[in-house]
């Protein structure tokens, strides 16, 4: 039996809208880094992923240094980044040329993220810190604030050596933390994830700190 006119063996013919997709999927890394940013961000909406790369060479320098800005902190600042990006991914029909650019979408996505992020960080007690010292640096020497120096010291009374080099390196000496990973030759992975865990024990007994307080005031204040 004879096909039926304007059938393709196995499959029907393709319209106006799958030919142009055909020809979007076909673009090559080298074509598109041709592309406007609105051009990039419309071949992403019609499924070029390689497209998401492409802004991503652009512009992941430029959300970094807007999180970092916000977070203080290298191994969040890589996180959130990446989360942006694949939030870019999804949510792309979102983005509207006729309301601004790539850019400043992208600028405003970032900075907003951030922000929430530190939010729920600060909650946490990740920024304890600055909360002892506005200016991060905790000058412990600085006989103006004996209390706190006081309080720092035995906090930091805490920490075994290492964590306690990391935190005072990142908070006195105003290091980052690829400048303490070059000057121990550990990954930055590594030096992140003591710092972490060094904030997260200070946290914890800066807050057994204030319940001690709390029943000692508590006791004198009884009746005897």
């Amino acid at each position: 039996m004879a096909p039926e006119k304007g059938r393709h063996f196995g499959r029907e013919p393709l319209d106006t809208k799958q030919k142009a997709d055909i020809q979007v999927s076909q673009r090559s890394k080298e074509e598109l880094l041709l592309l406007e940013d609105h051009e990039l961000a419309d071949q992403l909406k019609h499924g070029q992923h390689a497209a998401l790369a492409v802004l991503m060479d652009r512009y992941v320098p430029v959300a970094f240094h807007i999180v970092r800005w916000v977070l203080h902190n290298y191994g969040e600042t890589e996180e959130i980044v990446q989360q942006i990006f694949m939030e870019i991914f999804r949510d792309i029909g979102q983005f509207d040329q006729q309301k601004g650019s790539f850019v400043a979408w992208l600028k405003l996505r970032a900075y907003h993220r951030a922000l929430d992020r530190r939010r729920y960080l600060k909650a946490q007690g990740f920024y304890l810190w600055e909360q002892l010292d506005g200016n991060k640096a905790l000058a412990l020497s600085d006989e103006a604030r004996p209390e706190l120096s006081h309080l720092v010291q035995e906090l930091l009374g805490t920490l075994n050596e290492r964590e306690r080099n990391v935190v005072e390196w990142i908070f006195i000496e105003g290091l980052t933390e690829r400048e303490i990973a070059s000057r121990t030759g550990e990954s930055l992975s590594a030096i992140d994830h003591r710092l972490r865990r060094s904030l997260t024990k200070l946290r914890l007994a800066y807050s057994a700190r204030g319940h001690e307080r709390s029943t000692t005031v508590k006791t004198k204040d009884s009746p005897e």
